[in-house]
């Protein structure tokens, strides 16, 4: 435990926002993750209303009986203050956030997911119902408690795209990828690879087209089926031969 936590460490100080010197031995704040509180303990059931009410179609429903809720009670819980409030994917990440605090000399209290993982969903309804502006502000929102989450990342990397900001989305498709070193496990590949695919449509777009064939290949290193970037990589191939292609898929 102690080697996978160094390790996520070190992936924590090569993202650009941290890669600072860090001091030998910083002051460390109070700082701890928070006793369970048995008025969210059916907050998990909630989420998985919503998340089936969002795949219905229904995201306005989502966000009024379910999400808005749930955010209210924490808003309410953890109002704006001189603490740092994280809500974190896993115990390492816990760990690593309250480090990051003490590196920073803030006091810190670090929750479970589920804080981050009902503003994350919000945020995905509000694309659903048009308000990307809403739902930008929002994942941002997520970010801050949840630093190290690539969904947010790739979220935001996504709104980028659909600006046609690419060297923007490059960047945050870039810090989604070190972020999914510290995904949970089950899902890393998952994560690691949309924010490569990111990159790599953002690379297209800028008519880089090695850097973008590395990305896709490097995907299918990680997931021999990734039928997108399968796609991506024909796309590249048609586009050097000079034939008409649709435009590539995200």
């Amino acid at each position: 435990m102690i080697d996978r936590v160094a390790a996520l460490w070190l992936s924590l100080l090569a993202l650009p926002a941290l890669a600072q010197p860090v001091p030998a031995a910083p002051a460390v704040p109070p700082a701890a993750t928070a006793p369970a509180d048995r008025s969210e303990a059916g907050f998990d059931e909630q989420l998985v209303l919503a998340d089936r009410l969002i795949r219905e179609g229904k995201p306005q429903d989502a966000i009024d009986r379910h999400l808005d809720p749930i955010l209210a009670h924490y808003e309410t819980k953890w109002p704006a203050s001189g603490k740092r409030v994280y809500s974190a994917r896993g115990a390492a990440v816990t760990l690593l956030y309250l480090l990051m605090a003490a590196k920073d000399k803030v006091a810190a209290v670090a929750l479970d997911d589920k804080w981050a993982n009902a503003v994350y969903m919000k945020a995905f309804a509000l694309v659903d119902l048009g308000r990307l502006a809403d739902a930008e502000a929002l994942y941002r929102r997520g970010l801050a408690l949840s630093p190290l989450d690539a969904r947010f990342l790739c979220e935001i990397g996504n709104l980028q795209q659909q600006r046609r900001d690419w060297a923007a989305a490059l960047a945050t498709f870039t810090e989604a990828e070190s972020a999914a070193d510290v995904s949970p496990e089950e899902i890393r590949t998952k994560e690691l690879t949309r924010a490569l695919r990111g990159q790599g449509f953002a690379l297209i777009e800028m008519q880089r087209l090695d850097e973008a064939e590395a990305r896709y290949r490097r995907c299918l290193q990680l997931d021999a089926g990734d039928r997108k970037a399968k796609q991506e990589l024909d796309y590249i191939r048609q586009q050097r031969q000079g034939a008409g292609a649709p435009p590539p898929v995200t």
